[in-house]
């Protein structure tokens, strides 16, 4: 109930009875063993909810021990977890020396939780009484487009630009840049907005700045959730909608409610994995790897499998999607296609050719900081990218073909603090037939769109002010 308050219009009311009613048939299961052992209906409840809460609470736990200085020493698992089970057989100890204690604890509790469910319901009331505001007006003149060439975008997640590149690799991608200019795509000097994915994205999809509502130095996941529901709903969308389009979402993010290929994994959260995330076996799958059998998890419906090893293969999958989507026969509606690689964003899965690194390189610590392996990464997504980018121009010859990143390399020793090298991306356009048009000049993500439009579907669009926005992640 909490969860859904607190994730308004990101769950459906499915997603949160079938998680609901799992979890509470699970503690349900498991205060029937302690009622067992215990032979007390009281004592057995108050044992159960307190392993539960901390079981399904974990996250939370762990994540405010993460955030305070004095607690920082507790914070490894092989800590914290053991003082987790000594204070729960205290606990059970003190619980059984103190038989009044229970009858307190009990009614206490009780009263506790009647209280919060009305609190959330109230929320809930409140925001389904509330508006979603709609998707504001860009100023598109649709009256003035003449061609409606299909679109590809082709997203490369943390894609460095060629200064920070030189700068911080002494790497030139000189073959990449060769490859661009013959196929006729027009290099353009980019730089990112926001230096994370999810507000990067937003602000590109919506032309515009995300609204600041949020602490630029502790964003929360509330803030990456308000960001996918506005990729989901972006201005973008609406745009190539009423000019016709048929938009393909082959991409991490859900689009018009169409889910993405990382649903099924922990790296987007979305959906019931918003209520779940916290969970202590979905943490420690993601953290330090699986404690249960995947075929288990997959049994489970508020397990997920979170591991980096459990979307190694989505990358694949974006690629064959891909594939099928260029080769579908040309219908009467013009396509949109939308395609987010997880490339050359870590994990570093492949080497320079194509081959699987071991499992030990890419999962170690600061694995994602290793400047030799990022490059061989690098080398194995530009060798992805020409494959796509050729059959695109081959098959699609009238398409505009767009190769762009989010944000630029981000993962920088010692303290991995925010460089100006995090905005430094990479963008190449290629309209129908290899036709040239006016240089832009310089351009921030967040008039990308603004300038195609004006280049490819005569319109006069304004360009907005330039600027980044240093973001840090909440532990």
């Amino acid at each position: 109930l909490h969860g859904s308050a607190e994730n308004y219009n990101s769950l459906t009311v499915k997603e949160v009875v079938v998680t609901g009613i799992s979890v509470i048939i699970c503690i349900f299961f498991f205060f029937g063993a302690c009622f067992l052992f215990i032979r007390n209906i009281n004592f057995a409840a108050l044992v159960a909810f307190f392993i539960s809460a901390w079981f399904f609470f974990f996250g939370a736990l762990h994540d405010f021990v993460k955030s305070s200085v004095l607690l920082l020493p507790i914070q490894k698992y092989v800590v914290f977890v053991p003082l987790l089970i000594i204070a729960t057989i205290g606990w059970v100890i003190l619980l059984k020396r103190k038989p009044l204690l229970r009858v307190k604890l009990f009614l206490y509790l009780n009263i506790l939780l009647l209280i919060y469910c009305a609190i959330d319901i109230g929320r809930l009331g409140v925001k389904a009484m509330g508006h979603e505001p709609a998707p504001e007006d860009v100023g598109f003149n649709y009256t003035s487009v003449s061609n409606k060439p299909d679109v590809f975008l082709l997203l490369f997640d943390g894609y460095p630009g060629p200064k920070s590149l030189e700068d911080s690799f002494n790497f030139s991608n000189e073959k990449m840049s060769a490859f661009l200019e013959a196929s006729a795509f027009k290099q353009l000097p980019i730089s990112a907005n926001y230096n994370v994915t999810q507000f990067s994205m937003a602000s590109l999809l919506n032309m515009r700045y995300i609204h600041p509502d949020y602490d630029p130095d502790d964003v929360a996941q509330k803030d990456i959730q308000k960001r996918q529901n506005e990729i989901n709903d972006a201005a973008l969308w609406s745009v190539f909608e009423k000019m016709g389009y048929r938009i393909e979402n082959n991409s991490i993010f859900e689009v018009k409610n169409k889910p993405g290929i990382f649903d099924v994994s922990g790296f987007i959260l979305g959906h019931n994995q918003l209520l779940t995330d916290k969970i202590f076996l979905n943490r420690m799958n993601r953290d330090i790897g699986a404690v249960l059998p995947s075929a288990l998890i997959r049994l489970i419906p508020f397990l997920k499998d979170q591991r980096p090893e459990a979307h190694k293969n989505d990358n694949l999958i974006l690629s064959e999607n891909l594939e099928k989507i260029i080769r579908k026969p040309d219908t009467t509606k013009p396509v949109f296609c939308y395609t987010h690689f997880l490339l050359p964003h870590g994990p570093y899965y492949f080497d320079s050719i194509g081959r699987r690194t071991n499992p030990i390189i890419h999962s170690a610590p600061d694995a994602w900081m290793n400047r030799e392996n990022f490059i061989s990464h690098l080398k194995y997504t530009n060798a992805v990218a020409q494959e796509l980018l050729t059959e695109i121009r081959v098959k699609k010859p009238g398409a505009i073909i767009i190769f762009m990143s989010d944000h630029g390399f981000r993962e920088y020793l010692p303290d991995n603090s925010v460089q100006a090298s995090h905005f430094d991306n990479t963008c190449a356009v290629r309209f129908p037939y290899g036709v040239s048009k006016p240089n832009p000049g310089r351009l921030t993500n967040v008039n990308f769109f603004p300038y195609l439009f004006n280049a490819a579907f005569s319109q006069q669009l304004p360009y907005l002010p330039d600027s980044s926005f240093s973001l840090k992640l909440r532990n």
